[in-house]
C-alpha cells in the first residue's frame, strides 16, 4: 500500500511539471513517466482524470493530416505548405462558457472562440499571453491547461527545432496514454480525430536523413505500445506490411544490424533495440509471426549472431528470442533457419559464450573492439535518448550474457527438433 501511494505521489509530481512553460522540463517529465510505466507495465495504470486530460492535450499535436498538419509533415523541414504553416502558428481555441444567472451577464455565455494568428511572432511570453487571454475571455479554471497547451504548440510551430521537440513531447505523451490510461474512450476519440496516426508513425521511419533519429525511435516505441494492445496489433501489422511501407521493418533492421555490428555511427544501438522490441511484440501472434517471416526477418537477423561486442549482448539475445518465436510457430521457419546456417551459427555462438565464461575473457564495459565471430566460433577484431549509445556495467553485461546463453540453448533445441530430423 505504501509503495502504491509513493508511486501515485511521484506520478502526481510529474503531472504538475507538465504545466511548466519550459519545454525541456515538460519533455523530461514525460520521458520519466514513460520510462516508469515501461518498467511497471501491467502493474500500474493512471486513474487521474486530470493527468489523462493533460496527456491527451499533448498527444493531439497541431492538427490532422487532412489539414496538412499530420505527424510526418510537422516533423519535416518544409513539410507544410504556406496555408498549413499559417494554421500551425495560429492559436484557435473554442469553449462554452456558462452564463451567469443575472440578466446582465446572460449575454456573456455560450460558445467562445479564441483565434490568434501568428502566435510565434508575439513578444509576450507564453504565461503573459495566457494570462491576457484568461482575463479577456474569462476562461474557466478547468480549461486553462488545455488553452496553455494549444498556445505552446502554436508558439513552437514557427521553428523546425521547437516543432521537432514538441513532436517528441507529443510521442512521449501518446505512449503514456496508450500504456497506462484506463479510459478506453480517450484512445477511441484520439483515433477518430486522427485515423492515419498509426500509418504516420510508420511513415516517419522512412525519413532516415530528414527526421532526427530520436523522433524515429519514439515512433518505434509508440508502435510497440500500440502493438501490446492485442486489439490494435492488427492495425500496426497492416501498417508495416502493406502499401508503400511493405518491407520497411526488415529493410531498416538490415541497415541497423550492419551499422551496429560494424561500429558505424549512422544507426544507434538504441534504434536497433527499438526495432527489435517492435518485432518481438509482433511475432507474439501467429499472424504477426507469419507476416514477419514473409518479410524476410530470419536471414536479416542471423548476422547478429556473429556480433560479439559485449555492449550488444542484449540485442543478440532479443534477436535469438525472435528466431525462437519463428521456429516455435512454424516448421518451415525452422527448416529455413537450418538451411541458412542458423543452427551452426547458434551453436558456434554458444561455444564462444561458454569460452568467455571459462577463460574470464569478458571485456571491460565500453570496449569498442567487441569483434565479430568467425565461422568456427572464435572471436576476431572488427573494424541520448538514453544517450543514444548506452554503456552497460559489468554486472549488467554478465546478466545479459546469462540470458543470451539460455536463449541460445532454447533456439538450438527448437532448431534441432523437426520432423525427419
Amino acid at each position: 500500500m505504501k509503495l502504491k501511494r509513493r508511486r501515485a505521489s511521484e506520478v502526481q509530481h510529474l503531472s504538475s511539471l507538465l504545466a511548466s512553460a519550459d519545454a525541456d522540463v515538460v519533455e523530461a517529465s514525460l520521458q520519466t513517466l514513460a520510462t516508469f510505466l515501461k518498467k511497471t507495465i501491467g502493474k500500474y495504470s493512471i486513474k487521474d482524470a486530470s493527468l489523462s486530460s493533460r496527456l491527451l492535450a499533448f498527444a493531439q499535436g497541431w492538427g490532422c493530416k487532412e489539414e496538412g498538419l499530420g505527424l510526418t509533415a510537422c516533423a519535416l523541414d518544409n513539410g507544410c505548405d504556406s496555408v498549413a504553416y499559417e494554421l500551425g502558428c495560429t492559436l484557435h481555441f473554442e469553449f462554452y462558457r456558462v452564463a451567469e444567472s443575472s440578466a446582465v451577464n446572460e449575454a456573456t455565455g455560450g460558445l467562445q472562440i479564441i483565434h490568434l494568428p501568428n502566435v510565434n511572432s508575439r513578444k509576450e511570453s507564453d504565461l503573459e499571453l495566457l494570462n491576457m487571454l484568461v482575463r479577456e475571455y474569462e476562461v474557466p479554471l478547468d480549461l486553462r491547461y488545455s488553452l496553455f497547451t494549444r498556445l505552446r504548440f502554436a508558439r513552437a510551430f514557427g521553428s523546425l527545432a521547437s516543432r521537432q521537440q514538441y513532436t517528441c513531447i507529443r510521442l512521449y505523451a501518446f505512449m503514456v496514454v496508450v500504456q497506462a490510461t484506463t479510459d478506453a474512450d480517450n484512445l477511441v476519440s484520439f483515433f477518430n480525430a486522427e485515423p492515419e496516426f498509426t500509418n504516420e508513425l510508420v511513415s516517419l521511419l522512412s525519413f532516415e536523413d530528414s527526421v532526427p533519429e530520436k523522433i524515429r525511435i519514439l515512433s518505434l516505441r509508440s508502435l510497440v505500445a500500440l502493438s501490446q494492445d492485442r486489439s490494435r496489433q492488427p492495425t500496426v501489422l497492416a501498417a508495416v506490411t502493406s502499401g508503400g511501407q511493405r518491407g520497411i521493418l526488415s529493410s531498416l533492421m538490415q541497415k541497423a544490424i550492419d551499422s551496429v555490428s560494424n561500429c558505424s555511427s549512422k544507426w544507434s544501438v538504441v534504434f536497433a533495440e527499438a526495432l527489435l522490441s517492435l518485432v518481438t511484440v509482433l511475432v507474439s501472434s501467429s499472424s504477426g509471426c507469419s507476416a514477419m517471416r514473409e518479410a524476410g526477418f530470419i536471414p536479416t537477423l542471423l548476422p547478429l549472431l556473429k556480433d560479439t561486442d559485449p555492449q550488444h549482448l542484449h540485442l543478440v539475445g532479443t534477436a535469438v528470442h525472435v528466431l525462437e518465436a519463428f521456429m516455435d510457430y512454424s516448421n518451415p521457419a525452422a527448416a529455413l533457419f537450418r538451411d541458412l546456417g542458423g543452427l551452426d551459427d547458434t551453436i558456434n555462438r554458444l561455444k564462444a559464450e561458454v569460452s568467455v565464461i571459462e577463460n574470464g575473457l569478458q571485456q571491460p564495459c565500453g570496449s569498442s573492439d567487441g569483434g565479430r565471430m568467425s565461422t568456427d566460433g572464435t572471436v576476431g577484431t572488427s573494424s541520448s535518448l538514453d544517450d543514444i549509445q548506452p554503456l552497460y556495467s559489468e554486472s549488467l553485461l554478465a546478466y545479459h550474457r546469462r540470458l543470451l546463453m539460455k536463449a541460445l540453448l532454447r533456439a538450438i533445441s527448437l532448431g534441432t527438433y523437426a520432423p525427419g530430423h
